[in-house]
């Protein structure tokens, strides 16, 4: 192993090991915008949430560190955590006994039977090799298969200098636009939006993000519609990606 990658390797080992201790607010939120995600799917393919029992199939958790988003799928479909550590891999074993987890480079892991939905939290931004990585997820899934993915939103991430935010040893966070244009190949675009959206006070955020603005929102009682709104205009912290991968067949469909 070179050197670099032995570096990034103990970075994460020991990153995994401690975050496993508590989940925090900003991964809560995180995970609420991937299981909603799930219902998302359920409504479009069925035209609404039909409150039937749901199953969503086989489920790859992409860059799944110590596990976290990987436990609370369990009751979705059968899932897999795929990670690049090996130390966060046996801590997620180790928490989660019930959960298939191995070993695998984000950028070259390819499954024996592939998933029905991949979900990626937090890990394209520190991949390199964007392209690789979208064909990881793309040669992951069934045709028809669903993404769910989440990551910083490029737009900011010249207020990560000096890893003000997020401090892993790669940072290179893609633009909304850079984003669409690395899965629209093999992918259909079901949402995009962004999220986090109270998070900066910078450029137009200082003022969509001003005392007197969130507060007459809140007062209101406008402050989901607010920042369901400025989302839309890709002002949030975290991007928020769903996508379907195209179909090589079009006789063929996701069941």
């Amino acid at each position: 192993m070179h050197l670099e990658n032995a570096k990034v390797t103990d970075y994460y080992d020991a990153r995994w090991a401690e975050e496993s201790k508590a989940i925090t607010s900003e991964a809560l939120l995180r995970l609420s915008r991937i299981l909603w995600g799930f219902s998302y799917i359920e409504q479009r393919k069925n035209g609404r949430v039909t409150g039937a029992p749901f199953r969503a199939g086989r489920i790859c958790d992409l860059g799944c560190g110590y596990g976290l988003i990987a436990s609370h799928l369990t009751g979705l479909g059968d899932v897999s955590g795929v990670d690049y550590s090996p130390g966060g891999i046996s801590t997620a074993k180790l928490a989660f006994p019930n959960i298939h987890f191995e070993v695998g480079d984000a950028t070259t892991y390819r499954p024996t039977i592939p998933f029905d939905v991949v979900v990626s939290s937090e890990v394209i931004e520190h991949v390199p090799n964007k392209e690789m990585f979208v064909a990881t997820c793309s040669e992951s899934l069934v045709e028809g298969g669903y993404l769910i993915l989440t990551c910083p939103n490029g737009r900011y991430k010249h207020l990560n200098a000096g890893g003000t935010i997020s401090n892993q040893p790669i940072e290179e966070w893609p633009t909304p636009g850079e984003l669409l244009r690395l899965f629209r190949r093999d992918f259909d675009i079901v949402l995009y939006d962004t999220f986090r959206t109270d998070y900066f006070r910078h450029g137009i955020n200082r003022f969509a993000n001003s005392y007197k603005v969130r507060k007459f929102v809140n007062a209101m009682n406008f402050d989901a519609a607010y920042d369901s709104l400025l989302g839309r205009f890709n002002l949030g912290l975290y991007q928020f990606l769903i996508a379907q991968k195209k179909s090589t067949n079009p006789g063929r469909t996701h069941p």
